[in-house]
């Protein structure tokens, strides 16, 4: 994320879906779908994990425990990251 800038508030902080998912190895940066490395694309979420992506040998996000609890992180940081995405296409 170089270059990114963070300008929100402490509500705006985005966590990698992948930080709450059970496939996700204790390095962080490897996880059963992706044992070569995460892709961006999913660590910055900016790709839903709950869908197919190339490479994921059709292993997707699976929640660590409460499945209503991640439909609403999902939701949240959807909207979030949507926001950030906005702001960067103005700069």
């Amino acid at each position: 994320m170089s270059g990114d800038k963070f300008t929100g508030g402490p509500e705006e902080m985005v966590l990698p879906q992948c930080n709450h998912c059970r496939h996700r190895a204790a390095d962080a940066r490897t996880c059963a779908a992706f044992p070569g490395g995460i892709p961006d694309a999913i660590e910055l979420n900016r790709h839903d994990h709950r869908k197919p992506f190339p490479g994921d040998n059709g292993i997707r996000f699976e929640p660590k425990g409460s499945v209503a609890v991640h439909e609403r992180w999902f939701a949240r940081n959807a909207a979030i990251a949507i926001r950030m995405e906005d702001g960067r296409q103005e700069s």
